[in-house]
C-alpha cells in the first residue's frame, strides 16, 4: 500500500511539473492591450536592463525552466524521489517568486501568473507528501 501510495506521489508531482511549464507560457502579466508570458517578461527585463549584476543571472535561470522540469519528470519515472523533491521544490520557489515579482510591479497580474503561484505551492510541498506516506505506520 506504501508503495501505490509514492508511486501516486511520483504521478501527482511529475503533473505538477507539466502544468507549472505548460502556465509559464500562458499569459503572466497585461502590458497595454497584450497578455505577456514569463519568459516575454524576463527577457523585456533584461533588455530594458531592469535587472542588473546577480539579478540578470537569476532571471537567466528562468530559460533553463524546461530542462528543470524534465529533470523532475525523468527523476518521478525512475522513482529518485530525492531528485524529484529537490527539483520540485526549485521550480516551486522560482514559479512562486517570479508570481510574486510581476505582483508587486506596476504590471496588472494575468491568471497564468495566479494559477503558476497555486501550482507553485503544491511543488513546494510535494516532498511533506513523500515524508508523510513513509511515516504511514504500515497496518499488517
Amino acid at each position: 500500500m506504501t508503495e501505490r501510495l509514492l508511486r501516486f506521489v511520483d504521478a501527482a508531482a511529475a503533473a505538477l511539473l507539466l502544468v507549472a511549464l505548460a502556465l509559464s507560457f500562458s499569459g503572466w502579466a497585461l502590458s497595454g492591450t497584450r497578455s505577456r508570458s514569463s519568459y516575454a517578461l524576463v527577457r523585456s527585463a533584461r533588455s530594458l536592463d531592469i535587472v542588473e549584476g546577480a539579478w540578470a543571472t537569476v532571471a537567466s535561470v528562468w530559460f533553463a525552466l524546461p530542462l528543470i522540469v524534465a529533470v523532475g519528470v525523468v527523476a518521478a519515472g525512475y522513482r529518485r524521489r530525492a531528485v524529484l523533491s529537490a527539483v520540485c521544490v526549485v521550480v516551486g520557489l522560482l514559479v512562486v517568486g517570479a508570481w510574486w515579482l510581476v505582483k508587486v510591479s506596476p504590471l496588472r497580474v494575468d491568471t497564468g501568473a495566479a494559477t503558476s503561484a497555486v501550482v507553485g505551492g503544491c511543488l513546494i510541498v510535494i516532498p511533506l507528501a513523500f515524508l508523510a506516506v513513509r511515516a504511514r505506520p504500515v497496518k499488517r
